[in-house]
């Protein structure tokens, strides 16, 4: 029976069976291919990361980018971007110092068919690693000549660090800087800064490792100088008839720089002499702050130019005005205010034309009894006089009122008991 069922299966048979199998196959890759066909996405630019070495060994050389091609289904690519693509650099040969040519691989990602890397190879040099300690240099920051602000002693948490790397990069630094910046801070404050290695030129070697990575620092900052006022100073005499009324500068007061034992004993600075020899009106000037003394100097955001005004006036007559009638302002709907006496004499100062040109209208005298409810006030009344009038008093210088229901009776206020409220109102002068 087997040798008739090894006769049934002869070398035909086989042919056809292996044909079958091919057939299948390739059947099976072309329906592959058209639902999922393949492609190849190229990525640039892929960092090479240096593999795993021995302690005491250090890669000295910047690695390249690379260029990966990538060839697979499409239905792997497509979830597959420049973050996905790593490469890392062989190291497994490296036995100490030297020239080595190293080959790049691919690390991900997974489930590629094909892929090439460009450069394949990279040849690098390797050093034995080194360590370091160098003094923290902690310099104070450079502020600008006009900045009102001074720092003292910093204190750092730590006043070295140490210094890892090849042993090349390493015996190129010269100092370990710990950089400050204040910003705009006018306060005491405290903050961590990083420490940069750099070389005998100046440049930072940013290949190395710094221990600690970052440090702690106290700040003290405190305002510089002194402020002093700036007096103005004042020669000569106004026209005759006339007199100096108020003297302004601007700005009233300057900042000023030098050691603290000179600093103590400046409470002011003047202005160079204005003259106002024969002046009818206003004197306005610019002006330079007068030299200041020896080992003192003025700090630019100051400025050494201010601005003068001497105001001056016709000098004025001290003059009564009697029978000034006394105006009620305020009363609430539903009440009336009586007020005793109802005219007073105002005493005023001024120029003989300005007394001249008053008239009855210029001079308000008002007593304000907003808010008040019935009952007897003493009360000042308050001045509007003109803007060349200078008001002194009111003859006599409070009121009574006395606040009411409408209509009833209006006959004078009885003198006002000492439990009478007294607002303390006091008389102001305005201008028309």
């Amino acid at each position: 029976m087997a040798n008739q069922l090894s006769l049934a299966v002869g070398p035909g048979t086989v042919l056809r069976l292996l044909t079958s199998l091919v057939l299948a196959l390739v059947l099976w890759g072309w329906v592959s291919n058209v639902q999922d066909p393949e492609k190849t996405e190229v990525y640039a630019g892929i960092p090479i990361a240096e593999g795993p070495l021995a302690p005491g060994y250090d890669i000295v050389t910047t690695l390249p980018p690379a260029t990966v091609h990538l060839t697979s289904p499409s239905s792997v690519l497509d979830g597959v971007d420049q973050s996905h693509v790593k490469l890392q650099l062989r190291t497994d040969d490296i036995e100490g110092p030297g020239s080595y040519r190293l080959r790049v691989d691919l690390v991900e990602p997974d489930g590629i068919r094909e892929h090439e890397v460009t450069p394949s190879e990279v040849t690098v040099n390797v050093e034995e690693t080194m360590t370091r300690s160098f003094p923290l240099d902690y310099r104070l920051p450079d502020l600008p000549p006009e900045d009102t602000r001074q720092v003292g002693d910093l204190r750092p948490d730590v006043s070295e660090v140490s210094v890892s790397g090849a042993s090349s990069l390493v015996e190129r630094v010269a100092t370990v800087r710990l950089p400050i910046d204040i910003g705009t801070r006018t306060d005491d404050f405290r903050a961590t800064f990083e420490p940069r290695a750099v070389d005998g030129e100046g440049n930072e070697i940013r290949e190395v490792m710094i221990e600690p990575r970052s440090v702690s620092v106290f700040v003290p900052v405190s305002a510089r100088g002194k402020t002093v006022a700036v007096i103005t100073q004042v020669v000569g005499e106004p026209a005759e008839g006339y007199e100096v009324v108020d003297r302004t500068v601007n700005p009233p007061a300057i900042v000023i720089d030098g050691p603290s034992n000179l600093l103590e004993n400046v409470i002011s600075v003047s202005t160079a002499p204005v003259d106002i020899s024969g002046a009818t009106t206003n004197v306005t000037r610019r002006v330079q702050i007068e030299p200041l003394p020896p080992g003192i100097q003025l700090l630019e955001s100051s400025g050494r130019n201010v601005d003068v005004v001497v105001q001056i006036r016709q000098q004025g007559i001290q003059q009564s005005l009697p029978g000034q009638r006394v105006e009620v302002v305020g009363a609430a709907p539903g009440l009336q205010a009586n007020v005793s006496p109802a005219e007073l004499a105002l005493v005023v100062v001024a120029s003989e034309e300005e007394l001249a040109a008053l008239e009855r209208g210029d001079i308000r005298l008002q007593v304000d009894v907003s808010g008040l409810a019935p009952g007897t006030y003493e009360l000042r009344p308050n001045v509007s006089l003109p803007p060349n009038v200078e008001w002194i008093r009111t003859e006599p210088s409070q009121v009574t009122v006395t606040v009411l229901p409408a209509g009833a009776d209006a006959s004078p206020p009885a003198p006002a008991s000492s439990e009478a409220a007294t607002p303390p109102a006091s008389p102001t002068v305005t201008g028309p």
